[in-house]
């Protein structure tokens, strides 16, 4: 359990539907059949050695299962307190076996209180029943069910038995509760309280404090909204998208912090994402991407800041909204030992489909839109990292997840398999609220309808493709191949004059060999026939052999961004090699 913490693979079953009754029952039932036949086995050796010929072998038989499952329970309380592997076995390891120690402290006068309280050490428990059955039998008082409260020292068969069900009971609850209230790297831990809290046993509520409360939270947004859209870095959206916000059906996020000691990973992040787009984030290493789908998800506990969808806050519904998770995370989180299909129909359960049909045809569907068929029965560990990341894309998608948010998603794949991976999830964005991220700038500016740009854990830009670019854009750079042997000084000059001519706002950015590059402002498109057809004219006389022009790309804007230029206007003030201020003087 400590291993699947640590790991993040609970973590990750969870974020995808998971609850936790049928993850603590999986090991419950599994270890629970593992006593059953290890009790089974203990018995029968000692039936061959004659150790217990004076007992009841059945009621030997639940001492030794009873036992199990209160070491079972003890060890779940154990896996609760840690987070790392190895601190738990080797911690519970020595726990354990110093819980046998205070039975040689036990004397002939010790006190039936004093060994009732030492039974609440299960192996205490277990060695002072065995203690008191052999005592007997050495004695030939015969233990069975009518006479297992026979007292001896003190003590019973029957006490031993009570016991180390009340330890069962006890390490089981402690387990329950400790692991949902001791913070652990990976989750989101809950208050101390959260057995007293009403949402706690009926799930997502909605009275009329409540509703009171989301009323004002929306007018509160709304004015943020109208606020950050008269920043000119935020591009206002479509009403209908205002009106998602409205009934809540969108994702909001406000004021979103993550502090890691004095350092804000996240800081004051607000943002929403509208059903039916995908929405990339997008930020160099360390901007605070991963963080906040990490919060997102649960993975991570914020430090401030309010997260809701679909009417649901991710501090108190976060297991509802699960419900309706697909997470592919930055790292493949895969059981090794799985194969491609085993892998999905087990996700499509969590995701709360029961009909055999219904998975099958969803396994069947997700492992060709991921081109994985010759995989299907391959375990996860045999895997490319190609092919695993693949898989990790098709878990998230699977199982009707209306909200899905991929980190990095088609890293690690070929051109081929990023572009198949690319159409796949712009025809699966409908009725799902994507949040996508990713350092390949082509794969955003193909697939986001809505991007934002982060820096210092902040969003520095917000809006479209083309409103990114419009807003810090370099424009378009034109490029003029001149005929070998042409490269003087007087001869650059006539070509500048022509593009001063129908563009004054021109900035030449180099004039290298036989080649003359301009950088064209967006505003100059309306004069562009004009000028490419005075420049056509003009190729024989001025001696060009040919001319391109390119549009500025998603990866200028972003580096760009992060080099902290506010608008293409703070790009044209200086001239990257000085060759623009020298013709002008000329």
């Amino acid at each position: 359990i400590a291993t699947e913490k640590e790991s993040k693979v609970k973590e990750a079953m969870k974020m995808m539907g998971l609850t936790d009754t049928p993850y603590w029952l999986s090991w419950i039932i599994m270890y629970g059949l593992i006593y059953f036949i290890s009790s089974i086995g203990c018995v029968l050796a000692a039936c061959i050695g004659s150790m217990l010929n004076e007992a009841n072998i059945f009621l030997v038989w639940i001492i030794f299962f009873i036992y199990g499952l209160s070491c079972l329970s003890y060890s779940l309380f154990i896996s609760s307190l840690f987070s790392k592997a190895k601190t738990a076995i080797l911690v519970g390891v020595l726990i354990f076996f110093v819980s046998y120690f205070p039975m040689f402290s036990i004397t002939d006068q010790t006190s039936q209180a004093t060994k009732i309280l030492i039974s609440f050490l299960p192996p205490s428990a277990m060695s002072m029943g065995f203690y008191t059955l052999l005592s007997l039998g050495a004695a030939e008082v015969y233990v069975g069910f009518g006479s297992a409260d026979t007292m001896y020292q003190n003590y019973s068969v029957q006490i031993a038995i009570i016991m180390m069900l009340v330890d069962t009971v006890i390490y089981g609850l402690l387990a329950f509760y400790l692991d949902k209230v001791i913070p652990s790297q990976y989750g989101v831990a809950l208050p101390w309280y959260f057995p007293f809290t009403p949402s706690f046993w009926k799930g997502h509520t909605s009275d009329e404090q409540e509703l009171d409360q989301e009323a004002q939270a929306q007018i509160q947004e709304e004015e943020d909204r109208r606020r950050r859209a008269m920043d000119e870095n935020i591009e206002p959206v479509e009403p209908v998208f205002e009106r998602q916000l409205q009934t809540g059906q969108a994702m909001s996020v406000r004021g979103l912090r993550k502090h890691f000691g004095n350092k804000a990973a996240v800081d004051g992040l607000d943002l929403d994402m509208y059903e039916g787009q995908i929405f990339a984030l997008l930020g160099h290493n360390g901007a605070g991407k991963t963080t906040t789908i990490s919060m997102l998800t649960g993975l991570l506990k914020p430090t401030a800041g309010d997260m809701t969808v679909n009417n649901l806050n991710f501090k108190s519904d976060m297991s509802e909204i699960r419900k309706k998770l697909g997470v592919c995370p930055q790292h493949d989180v895969l059981f090794k030992e799985l194969t491609v299909e085993e892998h999905l129909r087990m996700f499509c359960r969590f995701k709360g489909l029961s009909d055999k049909a219904e998975i099958l045809a969803a396994v069947d569907e997700k492992i060709q839109q991921v081109d994985l068929e010759d995989k299907r029965s391959t375990p996860a560990k045999n895997l490319s990292g190609g092919q695993k990341r693949k898989l990790s894309l098709a878990i998230a998608l699977i199982g009707g997840s209306s909200i899905v948010m991929l980190d990095e998603p088609t890293s690690g794949m070929d051109l081929t398999a990023r572009r198949r991976m690319w159409d796949m999830l712009r025809n699966d964005k409908r009725g799902r609220i994507i949040i996508l991220t990713t350092h390949y700038m082509e794969e955003a500016d193909i697939l986001a309808d809505r991007i934002a740009i982060m820096q210092d854990g902040r969003v520095y830009c917000l809006g479209s493709s083309l409103f990114l670019k419009n807003r810090f854009g370099v424009g378009y750079v034109l490029v003029i191949a001149k005929k070998l042997g042409v490269a003087c000084e007087s001869h650059t000059q006539k070509v500048v004059n022509l593009v001063r001519k129908w563009i004054p706002d021109y900035k030449l950015l180099s004039d290298v060999s036989a080649e003359i590059t301009f950088q064209i402002p967006l505003s100059a498109t309306d004069k562009f026939k004009e000028f490419f057809e005075d420049l056509d004219r003009n190729m024989a006389p001025l001696e060009l052999l040919t001319y391109g022009m390119s549009v500025t790309t998603l990866e200028e804007v972003f580096i760009n961004v992060a080099r902290g230029n506010e608008s293409p206007d703070k790009n044209r003030k200086t001239s990257m090699l000085g060759v623009d201020s020298k013709l002008e003087k000329e």
